[in-house]
C-alpha cells in the first residue's frame, strides 16, 4: 500500500509538471503565432479572397480592409501556432520513449499526431473565421452578389449554426485532418534531414511540406468558400476532379501550368507558409 501510494504522488507530481511545462511551451509558441499572424493577415485574407472570388491575388479589392477578421484570425493562427509546435515536441518525446530507436519513423508518427491534433482543435475555429471573411450581404440577390465585406464573428457563428448546427462548425474536417496529417510528418521529417541554419530550415521544410498537401489545402478551401457562398458542399473527390478537368481545358501547357501553379498557390500560398512557419519557428525557440 505504502509503495502504491508513493506510485500516485511520483504519478501526480510528473503530470503537474508535464502540464507545466506545456503550458510553458504554449505560451512561446502562441507570443510567436500572435506576433505571425498580425504582420501576416492581409496576405491570409487576400489568398482566400482570391480562391472565393476566382480572381489573381495581387487584385486591388482583395486588399481594402486589410485586417477585416482579424480577431478570428488571431484566435485561430495563434492558437495553431501556440499548439503546434509543442504538440510536435510532445509527441516526439512520446513516440521515443515507445520507440527508442525508431528514426525517421517516430519522426514522421510525432508530425501525424502533431497535425491530427492540431486539426481536431482548430476545426470550428477555421470554419468561423472563413465564414466572417466570405459572408455577404443579406438581400435576395444573396447567391449572386459576391463582395470583400465581412460581417462579425456572432453573426458568422450564428449563420453557420443555423446552415447545419454544431456539425456545421466542422465543415472540411476531412480535408483539414488529412492535410494536416500530411504536412505534420513532412515537415518533422524534413526539418529534421536538413542541416542548415535553423530558421531557414524550418522555413524550407515548411514550404515543401505545403507542396505536398496542397491538393488538400485546394479542396478545403473549396469547401470553406462553398459555405460563405451557401452553395453545396463538394467533397475531397469532387473537388480534386474538378481541378483536373479545369487544367485539361486549358490548350497549351503553359495555361496548363499556370492554372495548376495559381489554384495550388504554389507561388504565393508557398511562400506564406515557409516565411510565417521560419519566424514563428525561430520567434518559438527565441522564447522557450
Amino acid at each position: 500500500k505504502k509503495k502504491t501510494n508513493l506510485f500516485l504522488l511520483f504519478f501526480i507530481l510528473y503530470i503537474l509538471y508535464s502540464s507545466r511545462m506545456f503550458l510553458y511551451l504554449f505560451s512561446a509558441g502562441f507570443v510567436s503565432g500572435l506576433l505571425v499572424t498580425i504582420l501576416f493577415h492581409p496576405y491570409d485574407r487576400a489568398l482566400f479572397l482570391s480562391v472565393r472570388l476566382r480572381r489573381p491575388f495581387l487584385t486591388r479589392s482583395h486588399w481594402r480592409q486589410p485586417f477585416d477578421g482579424l480577431l478570428a484570425t488571431l484566435a485561430s493562427r495563434s492558437l495553431s501556432a501556440g499548439l503546434y509546435l509543442p504538440l510536435e515536441d510532445g509527441a516526439r518525446i512520446m513516440v521515443n520513449s515507445i520507440f527508442p530507436n525508431g528514426g525517421r519513423v517516430a519522426t514522421i508518427l510525432a508530425g501525424n499526431t502533431a497535425g491530427i491534433l492540431n486539426a481536431l482543435c482548430l476545426a470550428p475555429v477555421a470554419a468561423v473565421k472563413y465564414r466572417t471573411w466570405g459572408s455577404d450581404n443579406d438581400s435576395a440577390e444573396k447567391k449572386k452578389a459576391i463582395t470583400t465585406k465581412s460581417h462579425g464573428l456572432n453573426y458568422s457563428a450564428n449563420q453557420l449554426y443555423r446552415r447545419g448546427g454544431l456539425s456545421a462548425f466542422f465543415i472540411g474536417l476531412p480535408a483539414t485532418l488529412l492535410r494536416d496529417m500530411i504536412f505534420g510528418a513532412a515537415f518533422a521529417l524534413l526539418r529534421r534531414e536538413f542541416n542548415w541554419p535553423h530558421s531557414l530550415g524550418d522555413a524550407l521544410a515548411a514550404g515543401l511540406a505545403a507542396v505536398a498537401c496542397s491538393p488538400l489545402e485546394y479542396a478545403r478551401n473549396r469547401q470553406f468558400a462553398a459555405v460563405a457562398n451557401d452553395d453545396s458542399i463538394p467533397s475531397i473527390p469532387t473537388s480534386l476532379l474538378h481541378f483536373i478537368s479545369e487544367i485539361n481545358k486549358r490548350p497549351t501547357i503553359s495555361d496548363k501550368w499556370r492554372y495548376f501553379t495559381t489554384r495550388l498557390f504554389l507561388g504565393w500560398g508557398t511562400f506564406r507558409v515557409a516565411a510565417s512557419m521560419g519566424l514563428t519557428a525561430l520567434c518559438y525557440e527565441a522564447l522557450r
